[in-house]
């Protein structure tokens, strides 16, 4: 069985949908199941052949027409689509469907499958054809941590691989008002272009700490007691790692979700980029800190995603 998946990243995507999808692969290379990638941009192509895959680029022009010679030249059975673009509606309708096909995120008739990476909103009545819950939720965790690791009363700050809006020199400048004491990492993502101006900032405070690209996120999660983060993928992994997290989101949408995961208890919402009061932030995490209480019960909410979402969704595309 040969498994593929059409996947994007780059400044302004960012890279949760392509990192996700690479956990989905990983899982079904774990079953001997053959995948490879297509994507349009050079930057998500470099990444995935690191990891290992084999990667056909395409452009803009024709997608549809493009990713069918690719599917028939490599006898593909099934496609993975993780887009939200508005042109998949239409790719989905011109394909020459001689396999199956798994949306993420995205609803469509004319998918086999679709993957809603969310936690179940008992209101809705979701399609026959989908998969949805904490069963099923996605991360880009390539290995999960098999133990709770000791923690080093640090903060951590993580804002995606790209921070488009530069929240995180918000943070940066609010904290750097306080004349308490913290260590707080900052973690700087690939595509993040302010490092210079965060430098200026911090100067020589030695309660903070940048870490560029790290190679592992997953082991500074576990060792954090804090984290503030951008709502995306990274809100369940840091459930997986058990970091109680303030979340900012950064558009419309992600405001609305952020809202609905709150309700589940390991993060607290602090609200969308452009209408927060940074400077409050630093006064909300240690009072955080402070609450026992509060922080444990956010410890065990955090359990209720077990990080077998791409494990699951990998057996349900190889039974469809």
């Amino acid at each position: 069985m040969k498994i593929a998946f059409r996947v994007d990243g780059n400044k302004t995507l960012g890279l949760g949908h392509v990192k996700r999808c690479i956990s989905i692969a990983n899982n079904l290379k774990n079953k001997k199941i053959q995948c490879f990638f297509i994507t349009q941009f050079k930057q998500t192509k470099k990444l995935l052949e690191s990891k290992g895959f084999i990667v056909f680029l395409i452009n803009k022009q024709n997608e549809y027409l493009q990713i069918n010679q690719i599917l028939v030249k490599e006898s593909c059975h099934k496609l993975v689509i993780d887009s939200k673009r508005k042109s998949i509606k239409y790719l989905l309708k011109n394909f020459n469907k001689n396999f199956k096909i798994i949306l993420i995120d995205v609803y469509s008739n004319d998918a086999d499958l679709v993957i809603f990476s969310s936690l179940k909103k008992s209101e809705y009545i979701y399609p026959k054809n989908s998969l949805v819950g904490t069963k099923y939720i996605l991360h880009g965790i390539e290995k999960l941590p098999l133990q709770s690791s000791k923690k080093d009363n640090s903060i951590l700050i993580t804002m995606g691989g790209t921070d488009k809006n530069n929240i995180s020199e918000n943070l940066v400048n609010s904290f750097a008002k306080s004349n308490l004491s913290f260590n707080l990492v900052i973690v700087l993502g690939e595509y993040y272009t302010h490092e210079n101006n965060l430098l200026k900032i911090i100067k020589n405070d030695p309660r903070f700490q940048i870490i560029k690209s790290p190679s592992s996120l997953t082991s500074l999660m576990q060792k954090a007691s804090i984290g503030i983060i951008s709502f995306g993928i990274t809100v369940y992994e840091t459930a997986i790692c058990q970091l109680p997290s303030f979340v900012i989101s950064h558009s419309d949408e992600n405001d609305l979700a952020a809202k609905f995961v709150e309700n589940f208890g390991w993060i607290s919402y602090i609200g969308k980029y452009n209408e927060i009061k940074y400077d409050e932030i630093p006064k909300m995490t240690f009072n955080l800190i402070n609450d026992q209480s509060k922080l444990q019960k956010m410890i065990q909410s955090c359990k209720q995603i077990d990080g077998l979402g791409p494990s699951n969704v990998a057996k349900s595309i190889i039974d469809l």
